[in-house]
């Protein structure tokens, strides 16, 4: 299946609501399950580009240290 992420998800969600095996999800409401639904750890997902800044905003111990060794 297929995820979009995007800042604000309501527009895209009613584009695509009717498609199936597609969903959106808001960059803030985004969890682990979303992104590897059922333990499969391989999800095509599509960042929108508010998506991803609104994504480095968010404050993480985990983030940081990413960051820091890239």
């Amino acid at each position: 299946s297929v995820l979009f992420v995007t800042r604000d998800s309501s527009n895209l969600s009613k584009a695509i609501g009717a498609v199936p095996g597609v969903e959106v999800r808001n960059a803030k409401d985004l969890s682990v399950l979303d992104l590897a639904p059922g333990s499969d750890p391989i999800r095509l997902t599509v960042y929108s580009k508010s998506a991803i800044e609104e994504i480095g905003k968010i404050k993480s111990t985990h983030l940081e240290v990413m960051v820091k060794t890239q």
